[in-house]
């Protein structure tokens, strides 16, 4: 059979007082003079969010509760949504195999090509031609190669 828990008192410390409702109110009315640093700053932050109309966004939020989750979660199970998002992860692992000193050079050196001449006339086609031989241009057109190839790979159809 069960056995019965003995009850025992909490009894409170020394120097303290016998009522815990009484502690709790003495310490409740020293908090603002012990804490009014932060007191204001919780005020200015509320006075803030008011004035921005964070306070009405988050009541209306509440107040909308289930409809808001209904809503998102309608969205979320789109196909659009489920493909948008299987490709942003798989973008971010492909980015995340690139160095970053790689694209930090890449982008230091696109400003500073004369890409855009229009005010000047076209290049001619030796001019073109002549720039082909460079290594640097090379270089990018093997880049550009090598990622149209795997495109063009990915493209084949799967054996299933």
């Amino acid at each position: 059979m069960a056995k019965a828990i003995e009850f025992r008192p909490v009894l409170p410390a020394a120097g303290q007082s016998t009522g815990i409702r009484e502690n709790t109110m003495q310490r409740l009315g020293e908090a603002p003079v012990a804490h009014a640093d932060a007191v204001l700053a919780a005020y200015d932050l509320l006075e803030q969010m008011h004035k921005s109309g964070t306070l009405d966004l988050l009541r209306g939020g509440l107040s909308a509760g289930g409809k808001i989750v209904e809503e998102v979660s309608a969205l979320l199970v789109q196909p659009e949504t489920i493909r948008g998002v299987r490709n942003l992860i798989l973008l971010s692992k492909m980015m995340a195999g690139i160095s970053p000193e790689a694209v930090e050079r890449i982008s230091r050196v696109l400003p500073q090509m004369d890409v855009q001449q229009t005010h000047t006339r076209p290049p001619s086609m030796f001019s073109l031609l002549r720039r082909m031989f460079s290594a640097d241009v090379r270089r990018g057109l093997a880049l550009g190669l090598t990622a149209a190839e795997a495109l063009g790979k990915s493209t084949q159809p799967q054996p299933k």
